[in-house]
């Protein structure tokens, strides 16, 4: 009969509807990533780099996919590279109106370096001499040195959750230098201004692409796998040639 089939059914589409969003984009960007990146363009060592990482859900999701992906593709865990960016004292106070939002206030979202560490060491214990944390506000710690301290790191995968408008643009005009061709890049949170382009972390990409066209950088809308687009939007950093170069 139809309907016991339909019923069947049931379970596993309830099972997609509640599987979590950063691990639905760690684990198939990982896998586009591994797949045909990876093989392509040589990402070894692979970079992820994550600006945000407050009480640690995306990471979780993230170092768990790692090793299934890794597994899967026969690859050596150890050749993965993580940089966690944070200020471990939560959303700081905004100072531009591109970043007001009723439903954000100053310290939300606040987790500690220590959780964080016991993440890393419980779910990919291989990876915690290869984790790097740079604690404090962007405007602080991403200096020209920290950059070129991480030139032999570019980054493979960047996953972007600060929120607001300002701390996008300070990241974007800091990283942007030391990004590979084609560095993938998710932006959550990306619509939380009620679709509102003019602010938050849109209005950053759409500046960064303005300010960079003459130099050829510019933010691509990628294959968004599977995520729904109110919640966050993948895009590839590349580098447009001139055709008279």
């Amino acid at each position: 009969m139809v309907i016991p089939k339909i019923y069947g059914l049931m379970p596993k589409i309830y099972g997609l509807m509640e599987y979590k969003t950063y691990q639905a984009f760690s684990y198939f960007a990982l896998n586009s990533i591994l797949s045909d990146h990876y093989k392509k363009w040589d990402f070894v060592p692979f970079n992820y780099y994550e600006f945000g990482t407050g009480e640690g859900n995306s990471l979780k999701y993230f170092l768990k996919s790692l090793r299934a992906v890794s597994k899967q593709n026969k690859i050596d865990i150890k050749k993965f590279n993580v940089f966690l960016f944070d200020s471990f004292e939560g959303l700081p106070e905004y100072n531009d109106s591109k970043d007001k939002n009723p439903a954000w206030s100053k310290g939300q979202f606040k987790g500690s370096l220590d959780s964080i560490k016991l993440i890393v060491k419980k779910i990919a214990p291989e990876l915690v001499e290869k984790t790097k944390f740079v604690k404090g506000f962007y405007e602080n710690t991403l200096t020209d040195d920290l950059r070129k301290s991480l030139n032999t790191y570019p980054p493979s995968l960047v996953n972007i959750d600060v929120d607001y408008y300002k701390s996008t643009k300070t990241i974007l005009e800091w990283i942007y230098p030391i990004c590979q061709e084609g560095t993938i890049f998710y932006f959550d949170d990306i619509f939380e201004y009620l679709g509102n382009l003019s602010k938050g972390e849109y209005k950053a990409i759409e500046e960064f692409n303005k300010n960079h066209l003459s130099e050829g950088f510019q933010f691509y809308l990628f294959h968004n796998f599977g995520i729904p687009s109110f919640t966050g939007k993948v895009f590839t950093l590349n580098k447009i040639v001139n055709k008279s170069d």
